[in-house]
Order: C-alpha cells, then structure tokens, then sequence
C-alpha cells in the first residue's frame, strides 16, 4: 500500500484530521487525490474548514488543464450556492481559474449583487483585479 492509499483510507475514517490529510496530499497530482478533493469540493456535508482547505491548496498545484477545468468548475459550483465561509475562499481561489468558461461574468454578478455577502463580493473582486492583464477582465474592471 502506497502513501497515497493509506491517506486516503485514513480520510474516510471518522477519527481522522481531514485537513492535515489535505495538506499532506496537496502536492500530489495522482488521480485519486484529484477525485478526492473534486468530491470534497462538492461535498456540502463535509465539514467546512476541509473543504476551504482544499480550496486553499489549488492555487499551488500543478494539475493538467483537464483537471484545472475541472477544478474551476468545481469552484464555480461553490460560488453559485454555499456556505459563505466557503464561498469566500472559492471567491479567492478563482483567481487561478479566470480562464474557465463564464467565470468573469459569474464573478461579475457576484459583485454587483449587493445582497451577497461583502466578503465574497470583495474577494471575487480580487480575483479579477489579480488578472488585469487579461483584456476581459480590464474590461469589467472598467
């Protein structure tokens, strides 16, 4: 058994520290990792802080463009109905996912939506000013 199995079977036990687990596998683009955090992404009755800690790991990972959609989309996902701590930090992480398609404008209507939470509204601003080189984002900045 490899150190990636054992993590992952220790994720699934109820007595284990899920974020620690996320940490130590934030590194590894091996498939199963990948399908793991997918499913914590979307998992709505896995304990928030697991779930922002996955959310915090994506910035750093070096995915293949097929997983970084995926990873976008999941984060999108989020965005578009969830808990506000962790839409916060999905607001934050899309920064890395600007690329993906209807990002800008879901960030965009998250925004303008002054009934939204002013700390998910400010870090989806963050994310389009972190891409101002992008000649999209310059545009809605504008």
């Amino acid at each position: 058994m490899d150190e990636v199995e054992t993590a992952l079977m220790a994720f699934d036990s109820s007595e284990t520290d899920k974020s620690s687990l996320v940490e130590l596998l934030a590194d590894s683009l091996d498939e199963r990792v990948v399908a793991l955090f997918l499913k914590t992404l979307l998992d709505k009755t896995e304990k928030d802080l697991v779930r922002v800690e996955v959310l915090k790991s994506l910035p750093f990972r070096k995915d293949s463009p097929i997983n970084r959609v995926r990873f976008g989309e999941a984060t999108m996902q989020i965005l578009q109905g969830d808990d506000d701590l962790v839409r916060q930090y999905a607001a934050k992480t899309m920064r890395c996912f600007i690329a993906c398609d209807g990002a800008i404008e879901l960030l965009e209507r998250i925004i303008r939506n002054e009934s939204d939470d002013i700390d998910v509204r400010h870090n989806a601003l963050s994310a389009i000013e972190a891409n101002a080189s992008s000649q999209n984002c310059r545009e809605t900045l504008s």
